[in-house]
């Protein structure tokens, strides 16, 4: 019992930090887009995306290996792992968008549990 709680605090600390980081990677392009940065700068955006890029790839393979329907778990979150790819061209600034879809799924997962905490109390 004490081991599910942990494991869904660790979770939850993960989805709260994977959001964080969209929400960042998309604040960030939007600063992007307004063209007003220095070369150093797009340069540290540039490392700041290809870092959060790999910490979804990572994200996506873990969970790709612990799922026991590796097809479905593909086939429901191909698009998460095709945002993630850190490309620092116009087409991949459009699949960095895609990240939005990841914050309104965290969101949801996050209001979930604080249902759950509440139903505890």
């Amino acid at each position: 019992m004490k081991q599910n709680k942990r494991l869904k605090e660790f979770l939850y600390a993960k989805e709260c930090l994977i959001l964080t980081l969209a929400a960042l990677s998309l604040v960030f392009l939007a600063i992007e887009q307004l063209g007003y940065l220095s070369t150093a700068q797009l340069r540290a955006l540039d490392v700041f995306d290809v870092t959060v890029g790999l910490i979804f790839i990572g994200e996506f393979v873990l969970e790709l290996e612990l799922t026991t329907n590796k097809r479905g778990y593909v086939k429901s979150n191909w698009f998460y792992l095709l945002a993630a790819i850190p490309l620092p061209y116009t087409f991949a600034q459009l699949l960095r968008g895609l990240r939005i879809i990841r914050v309104i799924k965290l969101i949801r997962v996050g209001t979930h549990l604080e249902y759950e905490k509440s139903l505890k109390k």
